[in-house]
């Protein structure tokens, strides 16, 4: 994974400013830990995102779209070569829908990723 993206993506874990959700990148106000991610993509003008019918936002960019995984775009502006990366032997998503905090999360992206 790219340092300066890493390094960000921890901070805005930790940020307070993202509300935590599962089973979507994005839906309403809450964020799944890899939502964020794109997030922070589509700030930088790597994704567009709209929101579906169902409430979730979908992200997308030239190699497609996604509401529950990393676009392929966002994976590889990252530097990532998982759509489910894992840390510490977890995935992410499993991580985040099964309890795991944005703090507890950011700290398995520090070591693992």
């Amino acid at each position: 994974m790219k340092a300066d993206i890493k390094e960000r993506w921890v901070e805005a874990l930790r940020s307070g400013r993202y509300v935590q959700g599962q089973g979507k990148l994005n839906k309403g106000d809450k964020f799944c830990c890899l939502g964020v991610l794109c997030d922070l993509a589509e700030r930088d003008g790597v994704v567009t995102s709209h929101i579906a019918v169902s409430g979730e936002r979908v992200y997308s960019g030239p190699e497609g779209s996604d509401s529950s995984l990393l676009p392929r775009d966002v994976a590889s502006w990252a530097g990532l070569d998982q759509l489910d990366p894992t840390a510490e032997g977890v995935h992410l998503v499993e991580a985040n829908d099964y309890g795991a905090s944005f703090p507890t999360i950011a700290r398995m992206i520090e070591k693992g990723l």
